[in-house]
């Protein structure tokens, strides 16, 4: 056991983890595995440390690399939101195409059956 000096603050990482605490990430790391995050092989492994595990920092590392409630958002939760459209008319698809600007399929305006390159695209 470590030397313990009395008013020495100990870091929440040193903290030992409870029974409980295991639990909750071998949890969080099922629901990954089910949710195709984690491979049999990396769910083995880490359940096998996380049962092991002594302290809240030896937990941690098992799921630092997880969406915490299992969804892509909480993980993209510190993200900066998108920007507003400008104010203004919106523009119809012909008036884009009619002013020379590019259809852009990939980001899903202006669908239309029409190939690059021909009349209608111009």
């Amino acid at each position: 056991m470590a030397d313990s000096e009395p008013g020495r603050e100990v870091a929440r990482s040193e903290l030992r983890a409870s029974h409980e605490d295991r639990d909750r990430v071998v949890e969080v790391l099922r629901v990954s595995a089910g949710d195709g995050r984690l491979t049999a092989e990396e769910l083995d492994e880490r359940l096998e440390l996380a049962m092991t595990a002594r302290t809240y920092g030896e937990l941690a590392k098992l799921v630092v690399d997880l969406p915490a409630d299992g969804s892509v958002s909480s993980a993209l939760a510190p993200l900066a939101p998108q920007a507003p459209r400008p104010p203004g008319p919106r523009r119809s698809c012909a008036s884009i195409a009619a002013a020379g600007t590019p259809r852009r399929k990939a980001a899903g305006w202006c669908r239309s059956g029409s190939k690059r390159g021909s009349a209608a695209a111009i």
